[in-house]
């Protein structure tokens, strides 16, 4: 279990030198794909508390994927919400785990690639398949949604800058007035960044609405100036803001 004095609370997403970290019951984690560093390799977004109810951390989300306690979780709540879709096709089914239209998902090909793995037809429907077969499926969803680890520390072994961030996280380099900005935050903080990403070129809106184009130009921004590219607004990407 966490530290008592630790002001955060599994699942808790925080900031430190720019980059995004997540506290868990034994461990925190940064760095790597999106999937790893949520215990979510099959990239579940939150949407309607279906994945609290295969067990994901109750309100808690990040990059608009849900955050799971461990790996295992994570991993059975792919087959979960497969079997919640038993009388879908593969085809039916990628179609919604992947939405054309949304970034680059080809829902065919990804259907195309499970039935290969499967070795059946992307026709198949998802009720007929055996347990060992869901847990194939679920295997390569994960290995195409990419799981990559980042860097994991026991909660006995954290760096000093992490410790602090988890017992006392209004440090120095992150005064009242910029503080780590999200997507889905809202405030004069965000309307802040949006003048300072605006002054720098960026076409934003100053609407104080840290939406999915405030997000794009964070990112584009942090890609520019060679900080870790998470479209997170953290003291790193402050400073180079003021600069």
């Amino acid at each position: 279990m966490p530290h008592p004095e630790f002001v955060l609370q599994p699942g808790d997403v925080f900031n430190v030198q720019g980059k995004t970290h997540i506290l868990y019951d034994n461990e925190v984690k940064t760095g790597g794909s999106l999937s790893w560093i949520h215990n979510n390799p099959g990239n579940i977004r939150p949407a309607g508390h279906e994945a609290e109810r295969y067990g994901a951390y109750a309100g808690r989300q990040h990059a608009n994927f849900a955050i799971f306690p461990n790996e295992q979780t994570g991993f059975e709540a792919i087959k979960s919400f497969l079997r919640a879709r038993n009388s879908k096709s593969i085809t039916q089914i990628m179609e919604i785990y992947a939405p054309r239209g949304d970034g680059n998902n080809d829902p065919d090909a990804y259907a195309a690639t499970i039935a290969n793995r499967l070795a059946v037809p992307v026709s198949t429907i998802v009720g007929s398949l055996s347990d060992s077969q869901l847990t194939t499926f679920a295997s390569e969803i994960k290995r195409v949604e990419g799981w990559i680890p980042g860097t994991s520390y026991g909660l006995d072994a954290l760096p000093d800058e992490v410790l602090q961030a988890l017992t006392n996280p209004s440090t120095p380099d992150q005064p009242a007035n910029r503080p780590v900005l999200r997507r889905g935050d809202t405030g004069e903080a965000v309307k802040l960044a949006q003048s300072l990403l605006q002054a720098k070129g960026y076409g934003l809106e100053v609407d104080g609405i840290f939406g999915p184009a405030t997000e794009a130009a964070v990112k584009a921004f942090q890609a520019a100036v060679n900080l870790s590219v998470d479209g997170i607004v953290g003291p790193h990407t402050w400073g180079a803001l003021d600069q």
